[in-house]
This record gives C-alpha cells, sequence and structure tokens, in this order.
C-alpha cells in the first residue's frame, strides 16, 4: 500500500501560486454568496427576503468580490484580466467596484441622504413657530437581481482566467521543485497550520 504524502513548499517562488489561489477562493465565496442570497429571495413570499439580510448578503457580496482587485499584502487582480472582459461586462464591474467604493466602504454617492426637518404646526405655525427638529435618512440597502446575475457572471469569467493561470504555475513549479535535491525539498521548513488570533489582528501577514 502506498503512502502519499506531502510537504508545504514554503517558497518566494510558489507566492504568484498561492496569490492566485486566494483571489479565486474570493471569487468563489463570491459567487456562493450570491446563490444563497437567491436562494432566499425564492423562497420569500415576495421575493424580498427582508432588509436586514438584503443589507448583509449585499455588503458582503460587494465586499468579497472586491478583495480580488485590492492591492494590499497581496496583490489584486489587474488590466490582464479586464481585458479578457466584454465591453458590457467590463461597465459592469466598474459599476460594481463604485457600488463597493462609494456605498458600502465610504459615504460617498448618492445612494444614501439625511435630511434635517424643522417641525411645525400648519395651522399654528405663527403662534408657536418651529416646534421640534427630526432626522429622515434614506440609503439604497441591497443589490438587484440583475447585478447579482451580473456579479456571478464576471466572477466566472475571472475564474477561468485564474484556473488557466493556475494551471501555468503549477506546471512551472513542478519543473522547480524536480530539479531541486529531494533531499533539500523533504526538509523544507514550515511555519504551523493557521490557528485564529483575534489578539494578532492588528498583524500585516507577509505580502504575496
Amino acid at each position: 500500500m502506498a503512502t502519499h504524502t506531502f510537504v508545504h513548499f514554503e517558497h518566494e517562488e510558489a507566492a504568484e501560486l498561492a496569490r492566485l489561489q486566494s483571489i479565486k477562493y474570493d471569487l468563489q465565496s463570491a459567487v456562493q454568496l450570491c446563490d444563497f442570497f437567491e436562494e432566499q429571495c425564492a423562497q420569500s413570499a415576495h421575493g424580498y427576503p427582508g432588509s436586514e439580510i438584503t443589507d448583509a448578503f449585499s455588503t458582503a457580496i460587494l465586499v468579497r468580490y472586491s478583495r480580488a482587485f485590492v492591492s494590499g499584502v497581496r496583490h489584486g487582480l489587474g488590466n490582464e484580466v479586464l481585458e479578457t472582459l466584454t465591453p458590457e461586462q467590463r461597465g459592469n464591474h466598474q459599476r460594481i467596484r463604485a457600488f463597493r467604493d462609494k456605498h458600502i466602504a465610504h459615504s460617498v454617492n448618492a445612494f444614501e441622504g439625511t435630511k434635517i426637518q424643522a417641525r411645525y404646526c400648519l395651522e399654528r405655525v405663527e403662534q408657536e413657530g418651529i416646534t421640534a427638529v427630526s432626522i429622515e435618512h434614506h440609503r439604497v440597502i441591497g443589490l438587484s437581481s440583475k447585478v447579482v446575475s451580473e456579479i456571478q457572471e464576471l466572477c466566472r469569467v475571472m475564474m477561468g482566467h485564474l484556473d488557466r493561470e493556475i494551471e501555468k504555475e503549477k506546471t512551472r513549479l513542478l519543473a522547480i521543485l524536480r530539479s531541486m535535491p529531494i533531499s533539500e525539498v523533504l526538509s523544507l521548513p514550515s511555519s504551523p497550520v493557521l490557528v485564529p488570533d483575534h489578539s494578532q489582528i492588528e498583524k500585516r501577514r507577509p505580502r504575496v
């Protein structure tokens, strides 16, 4: 009976493959969130699962989708993948990113607004004057079914691109590993498996 096992290849040459797979996970997660949100809409009597679910899932979908394009310790997707999109898809992508940047992450665009009201009694305003101050707030809280479908389509197109790049990187890395002495490969150090530690929440991980 053969025992098939592995060692972690924590090497600078492996950084690109790790980056690609990490980005693919974000896009897969965005699709899964879209699928679940659509299920909730379909199960609702009015096709609307409620403001809390709509707001929560719309926010999560936009943030998870946008992670694939934002560079921090990980370089996001760039023009090389956007150039594979049709003009319509590229326009959809730009609107979705603007939704996240200017409405979800920051209060910038006209999707929300707050009005301060001076309240009074129309019949007695001359005698009583202004009687109170009130606040009225409006905002768009969710994605339309059309935008959800656009996000799903974009994710699948980009994951197709990522799958091709991942296979290229696997082939390249396999050649590198086979060129190395087997003793060197088997003796490579490996860091412990990731354990969530909220005391380290402000610490940055290594750049990839």
